[in-house]
């Protein structure tokens, strides 16, 4: 949808306050054309629906009504985008002179979820538009990161007003779509019906990706013009030859937050921070040391429980926030004109301010640490590292490629044990009512979120507002966990992180490239902990791998897709054992957002069967079996992946190389099982087997399976049961000619 006449740009003399008049009346005449055109009892609810949060508690009660898994998949996964339109829908107000209501937005998103629920047909309407939202939704992501680059918001109005009316009217093409062409009492949409929807979607995504673009250009312009001024900047700062101390009060910082009172454990962590930093030590070398792990782990609350434990031995902390090398230098600023009030700094001349703190910080000689909380990239600390002989350093990060010069050393935090994470969850947990023995039950909770700190924390704000006892709240965990992950009760967050377990992982898988995808999607279904990284490599050079698993052709292609995983901290790589691990909950997040299960699930078996040979030798020989050692859990996982999925509205659907897979896996070891783990691998292939068609199915492999079966029960005195499969065995064998027995 094009705007009106009237808001095409104006001469340059015009007053500046008429643009805002007109924008204003531009909006205003949208939300008019909401009250025109919806239906009186629809326009009535849209107005009880005034927020964000309104949203969520209404998106809460429409999953009560409709609690079919598809329904709930759908809804959880355009969670992490709401952000995105509340703060840009929030941008929006801020920058305009006069006041906005957008409101409306979240009363119309309302009702198309609403009726989007109620819909039935051949199409599912509540996927296919929560993918259009979402698809939106990264498009005003872009726009969100580069918004505070821009310092002359009249440039970026009239395309911020464009883009929030082209929500609003699709939301309302979407409303009415149903209204005026459902048939039926359940809303039901034939295919022209919804060709056209489409195109409507088309139009608007396409003029509102055109817009935002506009403002990205306005950010790229201002940031460019901030560069070149640095040139007239350092010609400035020739002049500040003396020393600028003197003229700070000391002590001081800028610490975000305030002293996290619930902090718990990580002394060891602590202890070797301070150990290798000695903030406070004037007379020794600038010391650096980088915490690195996985999103949620916890390195910002180490560091500032850190920084507040060093906060009275030193003259100085400053923290800067460096998740993009524009926040660094916003930092820097806020640092040069409220921490230190260094004489020169002045607002937005975000170059000469930081030159400013570095010239600062070099020459100094007071008691310093500098905390750089979350940094993406090592180039972002080229540009910014202090140049002194004393003093501290501390970087955050999620990429270990970070923990490298200048800095000294890396530290890699790792989740919490099962005994740490059951007393972390206590700990949270301590003013609910309480029963004997939770702390089995702890446990068992702690195991499940893989000891993460942000998902202990996040589930025990659900714990204290519900007032669940431990075991209560496990039980229903295990039953709802993708859905509880998205919920946000009072206390489920730090002050000054931003993240819960359904967006801390998002950013990062939606940036991931199609190889990188790819491997995660394998590894997402594999045994977490031991991964054998040569897994991806190939046996054969004959068998030619499924498109999925392209990047395993060439070592490059390969280190490649790692390191994009590695960069994210999405997995781990164990050199010393040749492996990968991952966490529990990365994988399941990763499996609850996959486009194409059923593509990672397949190209899993095939990597597998290159590592699991058909025949066995007649007696184990070491290397033999350390190869088993190291595929076997992953087979198993791979198998407890496809029967929990079964109970999905999409299952896995099993293929004969699965089947093959679990019988030679079964058949490998089937005469020295210490784990008892054959008798589950017999019967997952047994009922896939059956599940294949007959075109599909391969008598040889069911008559090795009947053999495992009858050698199985034979071991185990089960002698009737033994026989009836030898018997069916002997039906199969002859016309196959089989040569396993």
């Amino acid at each position: 949808m094009q705007l009106p006449p009237y808001l095409l740009p104006l001469g340059a003399s015009d007053d500046m306050a008429m643009y805002d008049d007109l924008y204003t009346q531009s909006w205003q005449d949208a939300i008019q054309q909401c009250e025109k055109t919806l239906e009186r009892h629809d326009y009535i609810r849209a107005l009880q629906v005034k927020s964000l949060q309104d949203f969520h508690n209404e998106l809460g009660r429409l999953l009560v009504e409709h609690p079919n898994q598809p329904s709930i998949t759908a809804i959880l996964l355009i969670y992490p985008s709401l952000d995105h339109y509340a703060a840009f829908a929030q941008s929006f107000v801020n920058m305009m002179s006069n006041p906005v209501d957008t409101s409306m937005m979240w009363g119309l998103l309302f009702l198309v979820f609403k009726l989007a629920l109620a819909s039935t047909g051949s199409v599912n309407p509540l996927s296919q538009i929560t993918k259009w939202l979402e698809k939106i939704g990264h498009e005003l992501r872009h726009s969100n990161d580069c918004r505070d680059k821009i310092t002359d918001l009249e440039k970026v109005k009239r395309d911020t007003v464009e883009v929030n009316k082209e929500i609003v009217f699709l939301r309302l093409n979407i409303i009415m779509t149903f209204r005026n062409k459902g048939h039926g009492h359940n809303i039901s949409l034939d295919d022209s019906t919804w060709a056209g929807l489409k195109a409507t979607y088309n139009d608007a995504y396409q003029n509102i990706s055109e817009a935002i673009k506009r403002i990205e250009k306005v950010a790229e312009m201002a940031d460019w013009h901030v560069r070149t001024g640095e040139i007239s900047m350092l010609q400035r700062l020739l002049s500040l030859k003396d020393s600028l101390q003197d003229d700070v009060a000391l002590p001081c910082d800028n610490l975000p937050v305030a002293e996290n009172g619930r902090f718990f454990g990580r002394q060891d962590i602590l202890q070797r921070l301070d150990s290798h930093l000695k903030p406070a030590n004037t007379n020794s070398r600038l010391s650096s040391i980088a915490l690195y792990g996985l999103g949620g782990i916890g390195k910002t609350q180490i560091a500032l429980a850190y920084a507040y434990q060093r906060l009275d031995d030193l003259d100085t902390i400053l923290w800067i926030s460096s998740e993009t090398s524009y926040s660094i230098q916003q930092s820097f600023s806020h640092i040069a004109l409220g921490a230190l009030k260094l004489p020169k700094a002045t607002p937005q001349a975000h170059h000469e301010n930081k030159i400013l703190v570095l010239d600062w910080l070099q020459k100094t000689t007071s008691r310093w640490l500098v905390i750089f909380d979350n940094v993406d990239k090592h180039d972002d600390l080229e540009e910014c590292w202090p140049v002194s002989k004393h003093g501290a350093i501390l970087v955050t990060t999620r990429d270990v490629l970070v923990a490298t010069l200048p800095i000294d050393c890396g530290l890699e935090v790792t989740e919490f044990d099962n005994n740490e994470g059951a007393k972390f969850l206590l700990h949270l947990t301590d003013s609910r009512r309480r029963t004997n023995g939770e702390l089995g039950a702890a446990h068992q909770v702690a195991k499940e979120l893989g000891g993460l700190p942000l998902a202990i924390n996040q589930m025990a704000a659900l714990v204290n507002a519900r007032n669940y006892s431990i075991d209560e709240f496990h039980a229903i965990y295990r039953k709802y966990k993708q859905h509880l992950h998205s919920q946000k009760k009072n206390g489920w967050r730090y002050l000054g992180y931003q993240h819960g377990l359904d967006t801390v992982w998002e950013l990062s898988f939606t940036n991931l490239g199609d190889h990188a995808r790819a491997c995660l999607g394998v590894l997402s279904l594999l045994s977490a902990d031991s991964i054998p990284s040569e897994i991806f490599t190939k046996n054969t050079a004959s068998d030619k791998l499924p498109k999925a698993l392209s990047f395993c052709e060439n070592a490059l292609s390969l280190g490649d897709a790692v390191e994009e995983l590695t960069h994210h901290a999405l997995v781990r790589k164990n050199i010393a054992q040749s492996s990968f691990r991952i966490h529990r909950l990365v994988q399941a997040e990763y499996r609850a957002r996959t486009d194409d299960p059923q593509e990672d699930f397949e190209a899993a078996i095939k990597l597998l069967l290159e590592k699991i040979p058909s025949q066995r030798s007649s007696k184990f020989n070491n290397e033999e079996w350390m190869l088993y050692e190291r595929y076997i859990p992953q087979v198993l996982a791979l198998a407890k992946n496809y029967n929990d999925s079964q109970a999905n509205p999409k299952p896995l659907e099993p293929t004969m190389d699965f089947v093959r897979l679990l019988t030679y896996s079964s058949n490998a070891i089937h005469d020295n099982d210490t784990m008892h783990v054959v008798p589950r691998m017999i019967e997952t292939a047994d009922c896939a087997y059956h599940k294949c068609t007959e075109v599909e199915q391969d008598r040889l492999i069911w008559a090795l399976l009947l053999y495992l079966k009858c050698m199985h029960h034979f071991c185990t005195s089960e002698f009737a049961t033994s026989r009836l499969a030898s018997n069916a065995i002997h039906s199969t064998s002859r016309p196959c000619g089989l040569r396993y027995l």
